[in-house]
Parts: structure tokens; sequence; C-alpha cells
């Protein structure tokens, strides 16, 4: 007998990483910079990460050997852009030999051409807050889809956009450290052209454009009208607008003028979902802001597990398997585009915790696919315990342990148990 859970024949069963995270010594980066600048709230440095720029064929034996027939993967504007205008051909080599690498194991490649870090020279001259920014990416999207043309499938432009946006420019967390709701409104609208623009450099070299959104399960902390404002308008800055804007082509309700963007309508042939979590939205949190925000999306409860807190990951994240559905259901509504869960995964030293975890969202995922969503895949986060940004090393979402005195690889228990998930396509 098969599992109780079948998944759709030809569902890719992978896991994930990024260069920065994993490959090490990528001094051409804001990243780098950011590691070491005075005050940073980056709590180390990457290093030499995992390796893996030298070590990658090692991790795609113990992917491949696994069970799991795909993988994701970014390859690093900064290598391969070291100067403005001026591509690496030596570096394009290297990603050649990468992907080439794990499609002869195998493994499916998904690639992702931007995963949050910038060369120096683009953050330098005013990075996703000049008007020349996404021209200048698509420059960098059209060299590499070009050269690495034959290799690619599906291909994820920019990773997690609404991160870039917030997290760097309103929350001041990541690169480049500022503070402002404007600029942040820019920057969205920059980050939406730079992604229609490489979309179309993508498909002209034959592959398949997607951009990988990270959307939480939001609710709000009451039912009351304010805390459900608040809860609205944190939902369309991180998730409601983004989707909007793939569908229309229009960047709606957020701080300035309305715009459309041209190309960006029908720019994708999938979406990917990247969901780790909820999170609960108390009043006031839009602060005086516009928030004329008036969310769609049909409302659900949250349990009070997920509410209280009564189980978090090494990132302090709350689990709520329930909300990877609810997410899934949402952005096949919004879209209508086939879907990829690009990320899912926990941070936990407990790998039976580990197992747990995934095998609960994994439920949830089949339970959307029963209700209609097209939903071809999903990549768990990561198959290395690798470099977590500004958290360092101590957070481990890896289906492989790494020793970064010897960068030796050790499997988890989960790496098996995850890859025979993977052969049956299915689980009980």
């Amino acid at each position: 007998m098969g599992p109780t859970l079948q998944f759709p024949s030809g569902f890719a069963w992978g896991s994930a990483g990024s260069a920065h995270q994993t490959e090490g010594d990528n001094v051409n980066s804001d990243w780098w910079e950011h590691e070491r600048a005075p005050g940073t709230p980056a709590k180390e440095q990457s290093g030499s990460a995992c390796d893996s720029y030298h070590r990658f064929a090692e991790d795609w034996h113990l992917v491949a050997g696994s069970g799991q027939n795909a993988v994701r993967l970014s390859i690093e504007w900064a290598r391969i852009e070291p100067s403005p205008g001026e591509f690496s051909s030596a570096e394009l080599d290297h990603y050649r030999e990468v992907i080439g690498t794990a499609k002869d194991l195998g493994l499916v490649p998904m690639v992702t051409l931007h995963h949050f870090t910038n060369p120096i020279w683009f953050a330098r001259r005013g990075g996703w807050t000049s008007s020349e920014s996404a021209e200048v990416f698509a420059r960098y999207a059209r060299r590499a889809s070009s050269a690495l043309s034959d290799l690619l499938g599906d291909v994820c432009t920019i990773n997690e956009p609404s991160v870039v946006a917030v997290v760097g420019h309103l929350m001041g967390y990541f690169p480049p450290g500022m503070t402002d709701l404007v600029t942040t409104h820019r920057v969205t609208v920059n980050l939406l052209r730079a992604h229609a623009a490489a979309a179309e450099a993508v498909r002209a070299a034959g592959a398949r454009a997607g951009l990988a959104l990270s959307i939480m399960d939001f609710a709000p902390a009451d039912d009351t009208p304010e805390a459900w404002r608040s809860r609205d308008y944190l939902h369309h800055w991180w998730a409601g607008a983004w989707l909007e804007a793939l569908r229309s082509g229009r960047v709606a309700g957020l701080e300035i003028a309305d715009e459309h963007v041209p190309g960006l309508a029908g720019a994708d042939d999938f979406v990917g979902i990247q969901y780790y979590t909820c999170l609960v939205v108390g009043k006031g949190a839009e602060r005086g802001a516009r928030a004329k925000v008036a969310d769609p999306r049909p409302r659900h409860d949250v349990p009070e597990a997920a509410r209280s807190s009564e189980r978090v990951t090494q990132m302090g994240w709350t689990w709520h398997p329930d909300g990877i559905g609810h997410v899934i259901d949402e952005v096949a509504d919004a879209t209508g585009l086939p879907i990829y869960v690009t990320e899912n995964g926990i941070a936990t030293e407990d790998d039976a915790e580990r197992i747990d975890f995934v095998a609960r969202h994994l439920r949830q995922v089949h339970a959307a696919i029963g209700r209609g969503a097209d939903v071809r895949g999903y990549f768990y986060w990561s198959y290395l315990d690798n470099f977590e940004w500004n958290e360092g090393y101590r957070p481990t979402f890896g289906l492989i342990a790494v020793d970064r005195a010897t960068m030796e690889r050790t499997p988890k228990p989960s790496l098996a148990w995850y890859g025979a998930v993977a052969r049956a396509n299915g689980l009980d």
C-alpha cells in the first residue's frame, strides 16, 4: 500500500539554500559590509559560511541521495557583476557547474537571481531606492539568464521582496538600515519593476519566471475594528499589495499615489510561497499611516496556542501549521497561478521536532491541493545548517548539520525521513 496522503504526479520535493548563507567569503556584497559595520545588528559574521562555493557537489550528493528530486539555490549577483556592467565569465562558468552538477544528479534546479544580497557598488549608488535600480537589475538578469539558459527551468527573480523593502527600509534591521515609510513604498515599486524586467529576461531565455513571497498568516489580537484595521494594514504591506500587483500590475493602497508597473501583470508563470509562522497584530500597528486597505481575505480563527506562543522555534516564531493552508488558499484565489512552497522549515535542535513540524505542514499543503490549489512542489528550508542573516549560526534549520571548524557534513534523521516522503510522493 502507498502513503495515505498522495501528492500529484510530478510533484517537486526539494530543499533550499542561498548563496550568501552557504558559499562563504562573499566579500563584494553589501551584507559582508553590513556584518562588519559599527553598531551592526548582525550577531556574527558569515565568514566562510558552509564553504559550499567549493563543496556544492557534496551537498548535492547528500540531497539527491536522500530521495529528493529538486533543489532551490541562488546565484550571487555580487560575484557575477563585481563592477557596474562588468560580468565575470569565470563566475558564470562556476554557476553553470553548480547547476549542472545538480541536474546530473537528478535534482531539478530552481534558481533564484536575488536572495537579499546586492553588490556593494549597487548599494553605494542608492540600492533599491534609486530610480535606476530596476534597469540595473534587469541588465544582470539578462546576462545571467542568457549565460545559463540551457540549464534553467523555474527561476525565482527576487526572494522575499517585502522583506527587502520593509525590513531593510522601514524596520532598519537589514541593509541599508533605513526607517522611512515613503521610501519603503518607493522601494516596493522599484522591486516590482525589477521583477517585471527580470521575468521578461528569464522568459526570453526559455525559462519560467516567478516571485518568491514571504507570507505570514496575519491575525488580529482581538475582534475589535481597530485590531482588524491594523491587521489588514500590515497584511497588505507584507503580502496583499504584492499579490494585487502580480494580478493587476498596479501597486495600490500604500503611502503615496497608486502606480501601474508596465509589464508586471502576466509576468509570472508561478508564484513562490515562503511560510513559517503567524503574526498576531495589536491595535494601532499602523501608527497613523494611511491604512486605507480593505482586506478581501476570508477571516478565520487563529488557535489560542498560536496566539499565546506556547510552542516556538529557535527564531522565536510560533508554530501554526494551519496557516500554510490559509496562505495557499489566499494566493491561489488572488493570482490563479501555479504555486510552489519555496520555503517552509523550522530552526530547532530537536530533529524529531523538525520531522513533526514538516509533517504537520505537509498535511495542510495536501489539504489545500484537495481544495483545488495548483501546488506543484515543496522546498524545505534548508538543506544545511547555515548563516541565518543577523541571527548568525545559532538557529539550526538544516536537514544536514555542518561542523564549521572542519566543514564536515552530518545528515540528520530528518534528511532520511524527508527523502522517504519524496520517494513515496506522499506521507501517512
